[in-house]
């Protein structure tokens, strides 16, 4: 979730909190206005070749969102006949989603997974819950700059890949908490930004 809209930053306050409608909480960190160099001269076709963009600044969440955090949101909507909000969740394969329908409202599959990220969202649902926060989606611009800094590094702690600050190519059969991997921090204080939820 991205916040710019009537959020000020306190000096010297790397992150904050906010909260939803439904009362849950998001810490934010806050990305500062300036220049830095988006994609990379030897990347993928769509990533090339690197040019410098500017930003103003703004707030990004520092975890991903949680399946507690989405239940919240989607069970502030009216329900849809059947429960399934189809234009908020995929739902491809039920086994990944980790929020059932009860027939009157969703829950979680289990307490162990409240922690954990949200999967299985639409784009819809995606727009529709920063919306809810009080953000919108950040940009692809917004987002690369949030995990990579100004310094062209390739992964928000620096080069490399590494088991011990990402969860990536089956590490754990599923997502882990949010949070997790401390040493996986972008240098402006967000996390997951690279691993756990593809």
């Amino acid at each position: 979730v991205l916040l710019t809209n009537g959020v000020t930053r306190a000096t010297g306050t790397p992150e904050k909190s906010v909260r939803t409608p439904a009362a849950t909480e998001h810490l934010i960190v806050f990305i500062p206005e300036g220049p830095f160099t988006m994609g990379l001269d030897d990347g993928e076709k769509d990533e090339s070749p690197a040019h410098v963009v500017h930003l103003d600044g703004f707030y990004l969440d520092k975890h991903e969102v949680t399946n507690s955090q989405y239940l919240a949101f989607i069970n502030s909507r009216p329900p849809k006949p059947g429960g399934l909000q189809d234009s908020l969740l995929l739902a491809v394969d039920d086994s990944d989603l980790q929020i059932k329908w009860t027939g009157e409202r969703y829950e979680l599959k289990s307490a162990a997974v409240g922690k954990r990220p949200i999967v299985e969202v639409t784009w819809e649902g995606a727009r529709a819950y920063c919306e809810w926060s009080g953000g919108r989606l950040p940009s692809e611009a917004e987002w690369e700059k949030g995990a990579r800094g100004t310094d062209g590094r390739s992964y928000p702690w620096g080069g490399g890949i590494s088991r011990e600050r990402a969860n990536y190519k089956g590490l754990f059969s599923q997502p882990v908490e949010v949070g997790h991997y401390a040493d996986g921090v972008s240098p402006y204080g967000a996390l997951d930004l690279a691993g756990n939820v593809w």
